[in-house]
């Protein structure tokens, strides 16, 4: 098991970027439980207000009431007042996937928290994105900054 609890820099990426076998996932929640499998779950993007473990978000169509006025049960969350969650984390195959996937969201945020892992694939998400829950065998810490950084100079020594 490899786990680092340190940042790694652009230059400790590198040698991970042709390895298929990492899921790389941008991880920046303070707030979030801890980074394992029990929290491995996947919501629809922009939703929030999780629950305590992650498995679920407030229903935007009722704000977690379940009912809508004049129709009844919420017809989203079928009256549950939550969204649940697909099992896995959202996760890109590769650094380059990464960066497109936030690119296209018009998102660069230098010091988002980046982690690359690897772990069994648990479907495809809304947004054609593998879910990943993490198997503990390997677990990195990084910036997207550095991720960028990385990429950049293996496509010039290229």
């Amino acid at each position: 098991m490899t786990t680092t609890n340190t940042t790694l820099t652009a230059d400790q990426i590198k040698p991970l970027l042709i390895d298929e076998d990492l899921y790389w996932r941008v991880h920046d929640n303070p707030d979030a439980p801890c980074f394992c499998t029990d929290h491995a779950w996947s919501i629809q993007w922009g939703l929030d207000n999780y629950t305590a473990d992650g498995s679920a978000a407030k229903c935007f169509q009722c704000d977690g009431e379940g009912d809508i006025d004049f129709y009844g049960s919420c017809p989203t969350c079928d009256g549950e007042g939550h969204i649940k969650g697909e099992s896995g984390y959202s996760a890109c195959d590769s650094a380059q996937e990464l960066i497109n996937y936030f690119s296209h969201r018009n998102i660069d945020d230098a010091d988002m928290a980046v982690v690359i892992y690897t772990g069994t694939h648990d479907g495809t998400g809304p947004d054609g994105e593998s879910l990943a829950s993490p198997d503990g065998e390997r677990t990195y810490w990084t910036t997207y900054a550095a991720v960028v950084e990385a990429l950049s100079a293996q496509k010039t020594a290229q």
